[in-house]
């Protein structure tokens, strides 16, 4: 089984400021990342996952920082069909940006269906994190 959770850590409703640590679960590979973002960041990524796929081709992402060590760290989900047949995999790459012993670096992929991916858009959507500390999505 795999398994997405974001967890709300912070939020400061003055300034709709958030810290979410998102953690990801695939096998027997497990990773997490701290970040800071807004209530809504993750709406416009839970829209496209809601329409996915339209295309065999379609790819839809969701960045946070970049890969460089200027960065403060670095995720990148990228969901895509890998068959013409619909099977779908999230490739998640993160890093911390952290120097060792504190270095977390990892890019593994979790396997799944549209259906899934749907669904996931669907719970993110409704989410509301300054209400709800935590959304856990299992494939």
């Amino acid at each position: 089984m795999s398994q997405i959770k974001f967890t709300v850590i912070d939020y400061d409703r003055y300034e709709d400021e958030t810290t979410f640590e998102i953690n990801f679960v695939s096998g027997g590979v497990t990773s997490y990342l701290k970040f800071y973002g807004y209530s809504d960041t993750f709406k416009e990524f839970a829209n496209s996952l809601i329409l996915f796929p339209q295309l065999i081709t379609d790819t839809v992402s969701f960045q946070v920082g970049e890969n460089d060590i200027k960065w403060a760290y670095y995720l990148l989900m990228k969901i895509f069909c890998y068959e013409r047949n619909g099977h779908t995999a999230i490739q998640i790459i993160l890093d911390n940006h952290q120097q060792s012993p504190d270095t977390i670096k990892t890019e593994f992929y979790i396997k799944t269906v549209p259906a899934a991916i749907n669904n996931l858009g669907k719970l993110l959507f409704h989410w509301d994190p300054k209400t709800e500390k935590e959304l856990i999505w299992n494939c």
